[in-house]
């Protein structure tokens, strides 16, 4: 219990996806050999890493949320007429429309970068958590891009989202039949 104490307070100095899965091979191959004995410990190690491999994906995804947040302010959201056809650039690139909204493109790279740590260890058994938390930080992004949209709003035509959405949903009044 002492070493799997001791393991669980090493793992967050680990930074690196495949710096986790080679100390992951390394414990699994260590209870192998002690299975032999008797003292198969492999399903302890579970638990401890899939707690880091959650901290690797939270801590890559709030950084691309938080860059995100921060280049919506400079950006408008109008599309760029750059001469780029719709192409998606290949197989596996994602669209190069990207490239006229930088901050998409930087939630996206970041979104990638999170995928690509925990690849190296990705665990089947977070595959439901890795896909909610992921559809809470796209959503976490649309409330970003939404309140950001509000405050364009406001400075361009002094109007309040709430404000809109009021006038917009107040009953009409009938129209006479022709």
């Amino acid at each position: 219990a002492g070493d799997l104490a001791e393991l669980g307070r090493a793992l967050p100095m680990v930074a690196e996806g495949a710096n986790l899965a080679s100390v992951l091979d390394h414990c699994m191959y260590c209870g192998m050999s002690l299975s032999r004995v008797g003292c198969d410990f492999r399903g302890l190690l579970v638990p401890l890493f899939e707690r880091r491999i959650l901290e690797l994906w939270d801590q890559h995804a709030q950084e691309a949320l938080e860059v995100f947040r921060a280049m919506l302010g400079a950006h408008r959201w109008v599309s760029q007429a750059s001469g780029r056809s719709n192409d998606q650039g290949g197989a596996n690139m994602p669209p190069f429309a990207l490239l006229d909204h930088p901050p998409l493109a930087v939630l996206v790279n970041g979104a990638l970068a999170a995928l690509n740590e925990v690849r190296h260890c990705a665990a089947l058994s977070l595959q439901h958590r890795l896909a909610a938390r992921s559809g809470e930080e796209l959503g976490a992004a649309a409330e970003a891009a939404a309140d950001e949209n509000g405050r364009q709003a406001t400075r361009q035509f002094g109007l309040s989202v709430q404000g809109s959405t009021r006038f917009l949903a107040a009953p009409r009044p009938a129209q006479a039949p022709q």
